[in-house]
């Protein structure tokens, strides 16, 4: 396969502060580079949210030449409710 064709396909995982709720589990945030940025919101988090079980929850996201893929995007949406970035920042591996 030529070299110019192939694509470069990236993953970065991120990490979401997760929040239990009458209806089920829902997102509190934005996404953290870190389990343990996350970690230190839980105290918050709970608080905030009338003392409710909150965790972290790791997502991986996959990139082929900076832009995320369709089935990253899905994940964003219907498990996160998030729009997806437009281009990868920073140094994805």
């Amino acid at each position: 396969m030529d070299k110019e064709k192939q694509k470069k396909i990236a993953e970065k995982t991120v990490h979401f502060i997760m929040v239990q709720g009458p209806n089920g589990e829902y997102r509190v945030g934005n996404a953290y580079s870190s389990k343990e940025i996350a970690e230190g919101w839980l105290e918050f988090v709970s608080s905030a949210h009338q003392n409710r079980s909150a965790s972290t929850e790791a997502c991986t996201l996959y990139f082929k030449d900076g832009e995320i893929t369709q089935e990253s995007i899905k994940i964003l949406d219907e498990r996160y409710n998030m729009a997806p970035p437009k281009k990868a920042h920073g140094k994805i591996k």
